[in-house]
């Protein structure tokens, strides 16, 4: 190569060349192009690295809930090998009742039926999940409006029924009873009809009255044939409701 001449033309000449040098890959990258994982690049600087100077080990995180549950013995921990680099699963929620409460119902013309899964627990302020032809509903609809309608209702009647509340006694609110529950409910209809924004808003009114049906008929029979899980139900939600009186 003939060398580069001085002056203003030998820096043009020399910038010229460095630019068609071949530039070295990325150190993210093997030999064959392949990028490497973090795992793989992990493994590489621990062996890269001199004696006695090691990367910091994972230690396994440990989490152990204390709350006071309902179950005879000591809450399992919440334990999680990999450090604190993956985020720990929560706890399990201490459970009000045991099992979960479950039904489902289809009407005659088998143009509708409905599933739902329900729990109350103390632990966490609790989730609603609804779903419309395996369609997540985030917007809600006439089926989630049925569902806490017959929802409230039956648990103030049933109170009444059972001398837990008096006549002069406000109705529990739909907040109340929907503290620290997880439902489930899934409904699927031969025509469905979706609004919104996104289109997961349900509209179909006879979801609505279906669903307060079966809820009504399947959940009053299962208050009647559990009492004492029904009163511990019933606790729960009166406490719930005299904290949210309270704050």
């Amino acid at each position: 190569m003939r060398p580069a001449p001085h002056g203003l033309r030998g820096r043009l000449v020399r910038r010229r060349r460095a630019s068609f040098r071949p530039r070295r890959r990325h150190r993210r990258h093997d030999r064959r192009g392949r990028r490497r994982s973090a795992v793989e690049r992990e493994q590489r600087d621990a062996v890269a690295a001199p004696p006695g100077i090691g990367l910091p080990q994972r230690r396994p995180l440990h989490l152990t809930h204390r709350r006071a549950s309902g179950t005879a013995g000591p809450p399992p921990p919440c334990r999680r090998s990999a450090g604190i680099r993956r985020p720990p699963q929560p706890c399990p929620p201490s459970r009000v009742h045991s099992p979960a409460i479950g039904f489902e119902s289809e009407n005659e013309d088998q143009t509708i039926s409905v599933q739902v899964a329900l729990q109350w627990n103390t632990w966490s302020p609790g989730e609603f999940r609804s779903f419309a032809n395996n369609t997540r509903t985030h917007e809600g609809g006439a089926h989630e409006e049925g569902f806490r309608t017959a929802l409230t209702s039956v648990v103030n009647e049933y109170a009444r029924r059972r001398r837990q509340m008096s006549a002069d006694d406000q109705d529990l609110t739909a907040e109340a009873v929907q503290e620290g529950m997880t439902v489930v409910i899934s409904v699927k209809l031969a025509h469905p009809v979706f609004e919104g924004s996104t289109r997961t808003r349900l509209s179909n009114p006879e979801a609505n009255t279906y669903v307060q049906e079966v809820v009504r008929r399947h959940l009053t029979d299962w208050l009647d044939h559990h009492p004492n899980q029904a009163t511990a139900t019933f606790h729960h939600i009166v406490h719930a409701s005299t904290g949210r009186r309270k704050w």
